[in-house]
């Protein structure tokens, strides 16, 4: 199972079957999908089975410190969104992600519970490297992937769509602490 992790203001812990209403939430979202199905939402059947699949791989791959993380703002308790460290569209890479609700944008949170897989990643991990990938119009993503340290490698298709792909080592991570 995956550790909890916590930030200043966000606790990350794993994902559960009676996240369904906030898993529904972030995906019935134009605004939240636009990136992620070009904007169309999921409806309740498709946000189950995706919450289904969340857990699985939590579970599947938790021994090696990998899958999902869903967020809460440790004042409220709130539901912010999930982060995620995974393999990166079927091959070996680890990636860094994330999904917020709309209302929980633009108020640093994509960072730090990034940061904090980060250093979950290079320190308890010992991964060598993450990468990171985002539609190349999605400026938000790519922001956060830069204000963490991430380095723009290529542009490449993932997952069927083109992106941008980014990178951070160990050795540039230890660097910025």
């Amino acid at each position: 199972m995956l550790p909890l992790l916590e930030t200043t203001r966000l606790r990350l812990r794993h994902p559960r079957s009676t996240d369904i209403e906030n898993i529904y939430a972030l995906g019935r979202n134009p605004n939240v999908m636009r990136y992620i199905s070009k904007g169309k939402p999921q409806t309740r059947k498709e946000a189950e089975a995706d919450l289904d699949r969340r857990i699985r791989i939590s579970e599947e791959q938790g021994d090696k410190g990998q899958g999902f993380w869903f967020a809460e703002e440790k004042a409220t308790g709130e539901f912010v969104g999930w982060f995620v460290l995974n393999n990166l569209d079927k091959s070996e890479e680890i990636e860094i992600g994330y999904r917020l609700l709309e209302e929980k944008w633009n108020k640093g949170y994509a960072t730090e519970g990034s940061q904090r897989l980060l250093k979950y990643a290079f320190q308890k991990l010992k991964l060598p490297e993450v990468v990171a990938v985002a539609l190349e119009e999605n400026i938000g993503s790519t922001m956060v992937m830069k204000k963490i340290g991430m380095q723009y490698i290529k542009a490449a298709p993932f997952y069927g769509f083109d992106c941008v792909y980014y990178r951070i080592t160990d050795k540039e991570w230890l660097n910025q602490q």
